[in-house]
């Protein structure tokens, strides 16, 4: 924009302000303040010829006392306000223009009474009239005081024409008239010159405006001038193909990368429909017509195309259609930018092909683990649980050792299975946790007293600090057992001498509880470097450690796996030679209400019942186990071989409780529990309690185990304290009619040998979960 014209439209608003026009008249009435003093001493002159020698000073005086009251003032004002005018200045002002008014009155009355001469009051009167034509030609520029002087003067006008009425009488008409005469023209002119005036004003305001507007239209079109040069530029070298297209579609204007892209140089493709060009019999007909229905309707479109070079290549284009509007609303022209993402689509494939290698590599890790999972645990049942029946046989002590060794060896590698298994898991993200009452104290407690044999046996003091009457909390109490086993284990593991200490402080919080388990041993440390590393699977401290301690080195990295599953998370500070001190942090709610009734949990002894238990095997080694555990404990065991078998023995005598392969040839154990289901809802049987064994995890068969209508799950190798437990439970449950039997029938045969005492209880809640799993 031209500066010169915005300036000069700016100091034209500024002049003509109401600021900008009473400085004027304050600077036009100070500068030409000698010029008026002169008519005033030569006007001052000729009434002292004219009359008596006295009046000539005494005009003087009077006229230049109100030329100086009126100039000093505008003065002062011009050197104290330099930018706005305050209106109390401009009364100031509008005062001393009247005083000055009132100054020229005096001098014109002393001419008009003191000399006797008609000319004399000619001459009064036609001064009187150019000084009111003063005051009206700079009323323009000081509104308040023009109007001040114009009253002032109209006053003494009036003042004059009465008094000549009153001294002529009628004799005095001509002249009176004369005056309104003389002073009806100048009321024209000084109307005249403020209409010229303000014509003027108005039209060199337009005339600025209309140069302002024509510099900024200047403007706008060299910056849109600039704009466009660039855009073409950019059209011109910019790495994806631009179209211009007319409405009818066809080809106006390609840059170079349309010929880099298609092939095709501006002269073969101008005029042409990029259709006739570019479609392969592979571009697809419902993106054609998406196309057509854009150019039809004048709206943007993008869509991916798959479009064939000059050279008959096939590529694919993501094209951006946009239509460019004239003023009507119809398309003038329509531009395509498209990019080539050939190289793109092919990268995406390759991505989707390794996501979906990747998925059947996790799908065929998780079956590999499930397969071997089931495969070992099967051998491991046999191996585990003969070795557990002959126990508790006669052995002599270097055969009990060797048995020990035995159960030891198979115990730890179903450890190793379950580690593998909740690694897995963990890391894809798919494992549950439960939400039930549990109480973390008696959790604590638990896994010390576990590991208090272990402790004695090194010689090394095992010690419990925790608050009195902590409250119970929702969570999942096996996993924290888990996470406590594997740190407190390792404490009493890594320690040879001292002490292990285990910590527990409840912090209430307004939504959930703090809940902080210190585990501080004095074993042999961990080194600073390798505080983060021993978190990592497989890991251990250093490699000399695996060697004389064992362990697989994934305890502590499912651990805080856990915990940060469930919030919270497990921190170590430790130094070499001194010990560690582990720190399990988690948030829980509390349990409240009806939250608080759990039920009782079994022993481990074995009860002596009047159950009838089903066994469902086809496996002869795990089926003799199982039976063999049983045939203490319960009045009748029976079995079957498969589902089918299974469903028939249901059916001739319903047992109390059923023990259910999951796989089982021909009829599976999940079909035999919905075909034994719907016979019970057909026949009006009670329910009977299904519990699965299996060689799967829970996690692996526990969603098929619900929807069967299974209430819970053994996992094999079997523990026999989860059996006796599970056995407690049904013998508890109301609709069994049984009850443990009274201790003095614990010696005696489980055939029928003895005379049980049954009694009958009401029903009760029980939640059909083994000490291990739990399915819901």
């Amino acid at each position: 924009m031209d500066t010169a014209v915005a300036d000069a439209r700016e100091s034209f608003i500024k002049r003509n302000s109401p600021d900008g026009l009473f400085r004027r008249y304050a600077r036009g009435r100070v500068r030409t303040f000698l010029v008026r003093q002169t008519m005033t001493v030569i006007g001052a002159a000729v009434i002292g010829a004219l009359g008596a020698t006295w009046m000539a000073p005494a005009s003087i005086a009077l006229a230049l006392g109100g030329e100086a009251v009126d100039c000093l003032v505008l003065r002062l004002i011009l050197r104290c306000c330099p930018d706005r005018i305050p209106p109390g200045l401009r009364r100031l002002a509008t005062a001393s223009a009247g005083f000055q008014a009132l100054t020229i009155s005096g001098c014109i009355a002393l001419c008009w009474h003191v000399i006797p001469l008609i000319g004399a009051q000619v001459f009064a009167a036609v001064f009187l009239m150019s000084a009111i034509l003063n005051a009206g030609l700079v009323r323009h520029h000081f509104p308040e005081g023009g109007a001040a002087r114009l009253g002032v003067y109209g006053v003494s006008a009036v003042a004059l024409m009465v008094d000549l009425l009153s001294q002529h009488g009628p004799d005095s008409l001509f002249l009176i008239l004369s005056i309104l005469i003389l002073g009806y023209s100048t009321a024209l002119f000084i109307r005249a010159v403020e209409k010229g005036r303000h014509e003027r004003g108005r039209f060199e305001r337009a005339l600025l405006d209309e140069q302002l507007a024509l510099s900024q239209s200047r403007e706008a079109l060299a910056e849109a001038a600039r704009k466009s040069a660039r855009l073409a530029l950019v059209a011109q070298h910019a790495g994806d193909s631009v179209v211009f297209t007319g409405a009818d579609g066809s080809i106006q204007w390609v840059n170079p990368a349309f010929t880099r892209i298609t092939g095709y140089t501006f002269e073969e493709a101008l005029g042409r429909k990029p259709g006739d060009l570019l479609n392969a019999p592979e571009t697809r007909a419902e993106d054609l017509a998406r196309l057509r229905r854009a150019y039809d309707v004048a709206q943007p479109v993008r869509l991916e195309l798959q479009n064939r070079r000059k050279d008959g290549q096939r590529l694919w284009m993501d094209v951006s259609l946009t239509p460019v509007l004239d003023a009507g609303g119809r398309a003038e022209v329509f531009i395509a930018v498209e990019r080539d993402v050939t190289e793109a689509r092919l990268h995406a494939a390759e991505l989707a092909a390794a996501r979906e290698a990747a998925e059947a590599a996790a799908r065929t890790k998780s079956q590999f683990l499930a397969t071997m999972s089931h495969e070992i645990r099967t051998p491991l049942h046999g191996v585990i649980g003969m070795a557990d029946l002959l126990g508790d046989t006669a052995l002599d002590p270097e055969q009990r050792d060797y048995l020990d060794t035995i159960i030891e060896s198979g115990r730890a590698l179903v450890t190793i299975i379950n580690d593998v298994l909740d690694l897995s898991k963990l890391q894809a993200g798919k494992s549950d946790l439960l939400t039930e009452p549990i109480s973390v104290a008696a959790g604590v407690e638990s896994v010390v007293n576990l590991l208090r044999p272990s402790a004695a046996k090194k010689g090394i003091a095992l010690r419990i600090v925790q608050p009195d009457h902590l409250p119970r909390h929702l969570g999942d109490g096996g996993r924290i057992r888990q996470m406590l086993l594997n740190v407190l284990g390792n404490a009493v593991k890594f320690t040879d001498q001292g002490f292990v200490i285990v910590r527990l402080d409840c912090q209430p919080g307004p939504e959930a509880d703090r809940l902080q388990i210190e585990v501080e041993d004095t074993g042999i440390g961990i080194a600073p470097e390798r505080l983060e590393t021993i978190f990592d699977s497989f890991t251990q401290a250093d490699s000399s450690i695996s060697r004389r301690f064992g362990g697989s080195g994934l305890g502590l990295t499912i651990s805080r796996l856990l915990a940060r599953q469930m919030g919270g998370d497990i921190t170590v500070a430790a130094l070499p030679g001194r010990g560690s001190v582990f720190t399990l942090t988690l948030h829980l709610r509390r349990a409240t209400g009806a939250m608080l009734m759990t039920p009782a949990v079994g022993q481990g002894a074995a009860p002596r019942t009047g159950l009838h238990v089903l066994i469902a095997e086809d496996n002869a080694t795990n089926l003799m186990i199982v039976h063999k555990l049983l045939e203490r404990c319960v009045a009748r065991v029976t079995t079957a071989r498969d589902g089918a078998e299974a469903l028939r023995q249901y059916k001739a005598d319903p047992p109390d409780l059923v023990l259910m392969d999951l796989s089982m040839p021909g009829m599976d154990g999940l079909a035999a529990t919905r075909a034994i289901r719907a016979y019970e809802a057909a026949t009006g049987l009670p329910r009977c309690k299904i519990v699965a064994q299996t060689a799967f995890s829970e996690g692996e068969q526990g969603a098929a185990v619900v929807a069967a209508g299974m209430d819970g799950m053994l996992s094999k190798p079997l523990v026999r304290r989860e059996l006796y437990d599970l056995l407690t439970q049904v013998a508890h449950h109301g609709d069994t009619g049984f009850d443990v039997s009274p201790a003095d029938a614990l010696d005696m045969g489980a055939k029928g040998e003895a005379s049980w005492s049954i009694s009958q209880h009401g029903s009760t809640t029980t939640t059909g979960r083994s000490t291990r799993s739990s399915v819901r």
